[in-house]
């Protein structure tokens, strides 16, 4: 049994360091797989930053990627692992009222893709950062992404904003707010780790509501889903990418 997780040297936060694998064998017994321990390079996580951001990841003596949550682990068939993570984070706000009524609100953030390839010998091939930002306020919703693979690479499908296809590595992406249309895009990584986009369609053009992170894999390269279309009748929907 391969494990994987991430990992941080500090007993508290909320920070990751990188991922760690390990092998369980037939009768229990755990070690560290291959090299074990694989730290996130900070050129990447610097990516798609703001200048402010970048001065305090340089500044901060053993910086940690923080909010990440592992969203999918895939073992591939010559024995090399992929780790993708995701951003995820929720903001809460309290008011009180001068007549003494409180009331609390959830913002719910969805961010930031970070997918660790190691290889089958045991190296780290690659780490990729697909920038994204997502909020809103009624839990997921149309918000975070998701992944399927075939033999040339990996794809993430998930909504964002126009604005961001033509993002250069020292821009920060613009949010897409759940609910208000969004671009149907899929982030590819091939082997290699060379990540390119599509832009599939517009949501508000095709007059249609998906959710990304329940589609499926049907084969491939194709997403299955569902789409809630006007009056809020739903229809199947497949999303083939190239």
């Amino acid at each position: 049994m391969v494990i994987a997780c991430t990992y941080s040297k500090k007993a508290k936060g909320t920070g990751t360091d990188g991922v760690f694998l390990a092998m369980m064998d037939q009768n229990g017994k755990m070690t560290k797989y291959k090299n074990g321990y694989y730290e996130f390079p900070l050129a990447e996580l610097e990516k798609f930053e703001s200048a402010r951001s970048k001065r305090k990841m340089e500044r901060k003596n053993d910086y940690e990627a923080p909010n990440l949550k592992v969203r999918n682990v895939l073992v591939e068939s010559d024995g090399s692992v992929l780790i993708a993570c995701e951003e995820y984070y929720v903001v809460v706000n309290t008011y009180t009222s001068s007549s003494g009524f409180t009331t609390t609100s959830y913002t719910y953030f969805y961010e930031d893709i970070l997918t660790a390839k190691i290889n089958a010998t045991g190296n780290f091939d690659w780490l990729r950062k697909i920038p994204k930002k997502q909020r809103g306020g009624s839990g997921r919703g149309t918000m975070s992404f998701k992944l399927i693979s075939d033999a040339s690479g990996y794809y993430c499908l998930f909504l964002d904003n126009k604005k961001n296809m033509e993002l250069q590595e020292d821009e920060v992406p613009k949010y897409h707010v759940d609910g208000f249309g969004g671009q149907v895009v899929v982030a590819k990584i091939d082997n290699k780790g060379v990540v390119t986009k599509e832009l599939v369609f517009d949501t508000r053009e095709e007059e249609v509501k998906l959710f990304p992170a329940l589609f499926s894999k049907i084969n491939g390269n194709q997403f299955i889903g569902r789409a809630s279309i006007k009056h809020g009748n739903y229809k199947p929907l497949l999303i083939t990418v190239n």
